[in-house]
Parts: C-alpha cells; sequence; structure tokens
C-alpha cells in the first residue's frame, strides 16, 4: 500500500504470509487481461512489472535468513508472474521490448514454478524456445552476456536444469541471484561437445532433457562448464568473507549464498547426480505413516494412527515414488520422516521424502529408503535416555546411522545402548544431515 510519505508498506499480508500488494497487482493484472479487447499498452504493462518486482524484492529482503515461507507462498508469487506473462502477451503493438519483457517473464515463471514445486507447462517452454530460435536465426552459438531472449532462456534453462526446487529458504533466493551472475558464462550451441548433457528441441517443446542418445538435428546443447568455473572461483572468494554485493544488499548470509554455488556446481557439472537405482513402473498401494510420534509406534510395535494410502508409480531398491490427489491429503514437504511399506508389505521402512511436484492434477512424490528394516532402540548419551531409529544393523566396527529429532542428539557426544547383553558404546562421526523436523547423524560401533 502506499503511504503518504510515497513510499510503500508491504507488512500487509494474507494467510500464507505473501505481501497484499503482491495479491492486489495479480487481481490487476488479470482483469487487464480479461478486458484486453484491443490490447494492453507497453507502459501499461510494464509499470504493473515493475509494481511486483518492487514488492517481492521488498518482501523476500524482509524475510529472516533462516526463514523458509514454503512452496504454497511461492505458489502465489508463481500466479503473479502467470498473470504478468499473460499480460505481455497481450501487448500491441509487437516489438522487440516485448519480447524480451515477455521471454524474462518465462524465465521468472520458471523460477517460481520450480520453487512452488510446481511443473512448468509445455507452452511456456515452447513460447521460450520460438522466441529463441527466431532470435538467434542463422546463429551457431548464442552466449548469455549479450541482453536479449537467448539470456533469457538461458536463465530459464538455468533454473529447471538447476533443481532449484531442492533448496529452500535464503539459499533458494541466493540460487536466483546467482544464477543472474553466472548467465553471462552459459551458452547455447549447435554443436555437441563432451561436457553437454542437455539439449532443447523446439519439437519437443523446448524443455531441457538429460543424455539424449539421438538429438534431432535442429537441437541446441546446454553448456554450463564456463559457469561451473566462474562459480567455483566465487565460491572460493565467498568462503574467504567476500560475498558479492547483489546478494549482500539482498540481506543473503554467506552461508546460504556457499550452499547455493555448491548446488549450481554439482547440478551444472559435466556429471550431474544420476539415479544409482534403475525405476520400475509399477501399479500398487502405499501405506503411510507421518510424524515421529507415530512412526515410533509403529516401529515399536504398540498402537498407532491409521495409515494413509498412496498410490504406487515406480519402485527401485533406493526408494519408490508415489501420486496423490492434491486435494486427497495433506502433502508431506521435501526432508519429511515417513515409515512406509506397500499395502501387502510385512516390515515398515523409513525414509525421507526427497522431491514433491505437482504436475497434471496430481503430486508426484520421490522418497528415498533410509532403511528397509529400521529399529526402534533406546540409547543413552550420558544425560538423558532417548528413542531413535537405527537404520543399520549394529555391527562391531561398522558405521550405523540414527535418526532422531532435531536437538536430540549432542554433536560429538558418544551414545551407548544395550547389546547382546552388554553396554556397547557409538562413537559420533562428523557427517550429520538435518531435514524437516529430524536430523540423520552417523557413529561408529566399538
Amino acid at each position: 500500500m502506499k503511504q503518504a510519505n510515497g513510499t510503500f508498506d508491504f507488512t500487509a499480508q494474507d494467510s500464507l504470509g505473501v505481501p497484499a500488494e503482491l495479491v492486489s497487482i495479480e487481481a490487476d493484472l488479470r482483469c487487464f487481461v480479461r478486458d484486453a479487447v484491443d490490447g494492453l499498452s507497453l507502459g501499461v504493462v510494464a509499470a504493473l512489472d515493475d509494481r511486483l518486482r518492487r514488492t517481492l524484492d521488498a518482501w523476500i529482503s524482509g524475510l529472516e535468513p533462516d526463514t523458509s515461507s514454503g512452496p504454497t507462498s511461492y505458489a502465489r508469487v508463481h500466479a503473479a508472474f502467470d498473470a504478468l506473462l499473460a499480460a505481455y502477451r497481450c501487448v500491441t503493438p509487437a516489438s522487440t521490448a516485448v519480447d524480451v519483457a515477455r521471454a524474462r517473464t518465462a524465465a521468472d515463471l520458471v523460477f517460481w514454478a520450480c520453487a512452488a514445486q510446481h511443473s512448468v507447462v509445455d507452452g511456456v517452454w515452447s513460447e521460450l524456445i520460438e522466441g529463441f530460435e527466431t532470435a538467434a536465426s542463422g546463429m551457431v552459438r548464442v552466449s548469455g552476456d549479450l541482453p536479449g531472449i537467448g539470456r533469457q532462456y538461458l536463465r530459464a534453462l538455468a533454473f529447471e536444469v538447476a533443481a532449484v526446487d531442492q533448496l529452500q529458504g535464503a539459499a533458494l533466493v541466493a540460487a536466483a541471484h546467482l544464477v543472474d551472475l553466472a548467465v553471462p558464462f552459459l551458452s547455447l550451441a549447435r554443436m555437441q561437445s563432451s561436457d553437454a548433457v542437455y539439449s532443447v528441441d523446439a519439437g519437443r517443446a523446448g524443455r531441457p532433457l538429460r543424455f539424449v542418445a539421438h538429438p534431432a538435428p535442429s537441437a541446441w546443447f546446454f553448456l554450463s562448464g564456463d559457469a561451473v568455473v566462474f562459480l567455483t572461483g566465487l565460491l572460493a572468494r565467498m568462503q574467504n568473507g567476500m560475498v558479492p554485493p547483489s546478494l549482500r544488499n539482498a540481506g543473503l548470509t554467506a552461508g546460504a549464498a556457499q550452499t547455493a554455488a555448491r548446488h549450481l556446481i554439482v547440478r551444472w557439472s559435466s556429471s550431474p547426480p544420476l539415479r544409482r537405482f534403475r525405476r520400475h513402473f509399477v501399479s500398487g498401494v502405499l501405506s503411510v505413516i507421518r510424524g515421529l510420534g507415530e512412526i515410533r509406534h509403529a516401529l515399536g510395535g504398540t498402537a498407532s494412527a491409521v495409515p494413509v494410502e498412496w498410490a504406487i508409480s515406480d519402485l527401485s531398491r533406493g526408494g519408490v515414488g508415489a501420486k496423490v490427489a492434491p486435494d486427497s491429503v495433506s502433502i508431506p514437504i521435501r526432508g519429511e520422516l515417513l515409515s512406509f511399506r506397500p499395502q501387502d508389505g510385512a516390515s515398515w521402512h523409513l525414509g525421507v521424502v526427497r522431491r514433491v511436484r505437482y504436475l497434471n492434477g496430481e503430486v508426484a512424490i520421490g522418497i528415498e529408503t533410509l532403511s528397509p528394516r529400521p529399529t526402534l532402540v533406546r540409547v543413552d548419551d550420558g544425560r538423558a535416555p532417548h528413542e531413535v531409529f537405527f537404520c543399520d544393523p549394529v555391527q562391531k566396527g561398522e558405521a550405523v546411522r540414527v535418526a532422531a529429532p532435531v536437538n536430540t542428539l549432542r554433536a560429538g557426544v558418544p551414545l551407548f545402548i544395550s547389546a547382546d547383553n552388554r553396554l556397547q558404546k557409538l562413537k559420533p562421526l562428523e557427517a550429520c544431515e538435518v531435514d524437516a523436523g529430524f536430523e540423520l547423524r552417523v557413529y561408529q560401533v566399538l
């Protein structure tokens, strides 16, 4: 809202914590598009574009460094950019400035779709690559160091390839800033090179595809090697306290920026993360128990809540894929600990949600199996006893992964358990992963 002194007050928020001003801008854009019988002027849409971005920047900069607003809030931002893109499609007369503004908005739409864990619709990718190929007609390589549609298409590809939905909170915002810093070092080329992992093709809607065996002659190859070199050097400087001004001015911490940089380096490398095990597409019913307390009851053999049922989409040695209707159940968050088993299974597995993606009217959930035979174990750290989940068998000299609620176990403090009628000591190792409400620590059995 505009105050008397001409400044904007972004404190008013809806129930999801999204600024009311942003919701108001989306509504204005929808109204303009609905009534745009004779088209819209670039000036009107550009003014709303500027308001939207200033509102968004103010909201993000006001969040606490460790705040994770969550996919639901990000979905509201995604909806606002969707309305903005629709408005730019109505602008007349057509011009290069309009085309670039549309491409920029489409690239931002890709980012917020990923942040909201939504799949980017094919129409957006088709619009991006059609505009790109028109602008790049007759060229064999397009780099992101020059302004224009090519740079915006590269931004969109960079967001999608980087799987920014795997980041949250400040690290997610930092990734957006780092992509803009690195985009001049990204390029698309007609000729395939040894480090080209992704390709795009108008015949496949312009969406980035990984490891295409026989790309079409019209394909372009996404080259990110130079950007990886740039980010590697930038990461080294940030580790020495030199945070880029754009990140520092956005209120982002060095820790969030470094997390985002490491993530982008891994995802843009010539050897990005791959599935360790082959997926088998099957159908069936997955019984799922949520909540650490209920999981404790299930693994302890005591009464528990009635499991929810999800549809199995695929299985592998490393986990299971499931699908649910968006309105049928409370959707889990990435990093949530679950206990699950096929409907006809005898024992409960322990797993963690690694991916949530809204697509085609369903929610796809990827679960990594932490242990097919977890056990509920009572441990003592010398201060108090705790019930925790062991993901591995207790064998002398071997490592055992231990899952427990956050702040239950103390870093660097050994655990003691009673096994085989004797007291056994577990030496803490440095490995530790903190997720949504639980942490996974590693110990060596002495």
